[in-house]
């Protein structure tokens, strides 16, 4: 992970009931992200409506009838496919050892799991 770039920036941030975010992007205060997930972990989330319409009455029938221009295919340059099959490729090199990271995390999950168990007796079972 050393040789990925460093973005500053905030790691997590407000979503509206929109899916938008602030701009300038601002970062959540622990407080705020606590609250968060202590809402989804007793069941609570906070809940988001529907966005409402507004209809406004048209002041005349000829609006309806507007002509949108045709659309314009954009001019990519030649090493546009390749600089993105580089990044996928850089990517599948550098994520290659993560399935084994991860089957090692859950390995150690799983024995602290059991050795929790074993402290607690037999009165507990694994559910």
């Amino acid at each position: 992970m050393t040789g990925w770039p460093d973005r500053p920036g905030p790691v997590a941030v407000p979503i509206d009931r929109w899916g938008h975010m602030p701009l300038p992007a601002a970062a959540m205060t622990a407080a705020e992200i606590g609250a968060v997930i202590a809402a989804h972990r007793t069941g609570n989330p906070p809940r988001h409506t529907a966005r409402r319409r507004v209809t406004r009455p048209r002041e005349d029938a000829e609006q309806a009838a507007t002509v949108l221009p045709e659309p314009v295919s954009p001019e990519l340059d030649s090493g546009y496919y390749r600089s993105g099959v580089d990044a996928r490729r850089r990517a599948h090199t550098a994520l290659a050892d993560a399935p084994d990271m991860v089957d090692d995390v859950e390995d150690r999950i799983e024995a602290l799991l059991q050795s929790t168990l074993d402290l607690l007796g037999d009165e507990t079972t694994l559910r």
